[in-house]
């Protein structure tokens, strides 16, 4: 059997903010694209002005909290610090720009003897605001800042630096340097490890400020939640209800799975997620229910045969919560078939209960294994199915490190040298009124000459038709 230990590392990526030129009439008749009229007498010493734009930031501090707001507009004491080959200069905040999320920043850029400026001089700028301890310092490999809170972390460590030429004058691009991220609520091991350095969380959290690039290892248990920003998004992870694996489910569109297959409680009336991933009811009947008719998100209980009652898709996402959808067609192949290694990166395997001698199986689940993106495969690793075979603990791990696990909702034995395993899913997709596309999952076991033959497949089906539902949620 199958023996893992699997942490989850989170690559904390550089992210680009874009800063636009406001244009000339904007500069009060400065130029910035005539390094050889000078608009002072002092021949080593240029006026210089340049339009920079701020992009709104949020921040998803947990689960439940209101999201904080990263400061949106520049304020006093901001300034940009201008350096290049025998160029240096401040440019501060012009007045009046304090409190706007586009503004201007003007000064000189000093000369040494001999430099002559042109088009083609590259030269690069960081944002710095000494008044709140912000000397825009990019954080070294390994170099890692406590704070008490996130906003904290990025006044006083984020680093937003870009590199130019003289007389650009469409836009000038930020680029973050250092990545924020806040783990709260955790059980068990009260840390977090970056670059093998073990940090305590305090009172239940711990916020750092890290390099790009940086290697964080977390793992998160129910309850517990990180936040890692970057400047285009956040990434939020509920751990009681996501699996924490980033999957890529189009060219540009990236999703995490829920924890689970979703069920109904007709007593409470309420959209749940089952307790484990290879949990499954396979029914539709009785107090819990988790196969549904297509679309049936405004009511899960419809069992009408006929096709008038499934026309418009509701889907069971937008009652779970915030965010949760359900996959089409096409985004459930490009996972499987299309990403980067998708190949290998989507098996079938067993979890397996077993006696608390570990010598007797007690039972098993059958489905599909889905790997996330940055999930490094060997060769020859998960080739044959009976290696593919997990105990509960063993699947813990595999689940810690962002693995996603499909099961086989519907299981019929034909005769005991033949059985028949498959799962059958709903997507998002449709072919006419009458029709909507499934996902199915399948395996055949043959006794008689020892063949496993399984797969996946998409085909259109009554939308009466009673399939199981996975939910997942876009990043």
């Amino acid at each position: 059997m199958k023996t893992l230990s699997i942490k989850k590392f989170f690559v904390l990526l550089s992210v680009v903010i874009l800063a636009a030129s406001c244009g000339k009439e904007d500069n009060n008749g400065v130029s910035n694209d005539n390094g050889d009229e000078p608009s002072v007498f002092d021949k080593n010493v240029v006026a210089y002005s340049i339009s920079v734009t701020k992009k709104t930031q949020l921040l998803s501090k947990s689960t439940g909290d209101d999201d904080t707001s990263l400061p949106e507009y520049f304020v006093s004491g901001d300034y940009l610090e201008v350096s290049g080959d025998g160029v240096s200069g401040i440019l501060t905040l012009k007045k009046g720009c304090e409190n706007q999320s586009s503004v201007i920043f003007e000064g000189t850029l000093k000369l040494a003897d001999g430099t002559t400026l042109t088009d083609n001089t590259p030269l690069s700028v960081t944002l710095k605001n000494t008044s709140n301890g912000n000397d825009g310092k990019i954080l070294s490999v390994g170099e890692i800042m406590k704070a008490a809170t996130l906003e904290e972390a990025y006044q006083k460590y984020s680093s937003l630096t870009a590199t130019f030429c003289y007389g650009e004058s469409d836009h000038v691009s930020l680029v973050e340097n250092n990545a924020f991220v806040e783990i709260k609520g955790r059980v068990g091991e009260q840390s977090v490890t970056v670059n093998s350095q073990t940090y305590p969380l305090t009172d239940g959290a711990v916020c750092l400020a890290v390099a790009d690039n940086t290697e964080l290892e977390c793992d998160l248990v129910p309850g517990g939640s990180m936040t890692v920003r970057s400047l285009s998004k956040s990434t939020p992870i509920d751990a009681s209800n996501e699996i924490t694996g980033i999957f890529s489910v189009g060219a540009d569109k990236i999703v995490r799975f829920s924890k689970s297959n979703l069920q109904y409680d007709k007593n409470r009336r309420k959209f749940v997620f089952a307790d484990n991933q290879y949990d499954y009811k396979g029914s539709s009947e009785g107090n819990i229910i988790d196969l549904f008719g297509w679309g049936t998100g405004n009511n899960p209980t419809e069992s009408s045969a006929s096709n008038a009652k499934y026309t418009d898709f509701n889907d069971w996402g937008a009652k779970v919560g915030s965010g949760w959808r359900t996959l089409s067609q096409n985004e459930w192949a490009y996972l499987l078939g299309a990403r980067h290694d998708a190949e290998a990166k989507n098996y079938f395997g067993y979890v397996v209960f077993l006696s608390n001698d570990k010598k007797d199986t007690l039972a098993y689940k059958f489905g599909l294994i889905i790997l996330p993106d940055d999930w490094i495969v060997s060769d020859g690793q998960y080739i044959l199915l009976e290696d593919n075979t997990y105990s509960v603990e063993e699947w813990a791990d595999m689940e810690q490190a962002g693995a996603v696990f499909i099961p086989a909702t519907n299981e019929q034995s034909f005769s005991d040298t033949k059985k028949i395993m498959y799962g059958s899913y709903w997507t998002s997709s449709f072919l006419s009124d009458a029709f909507s596309l499934r996902m199915q999952i399948t395996h055949s076991y043959r006794e008689f000459n020892g063949n496993h033959i399984y797969g996946y497949g998409f085909s259109e089906y009554i939308r009466s038709n009673k399939f199981s539902v996975r939910l997942v949620k876009d990043i």
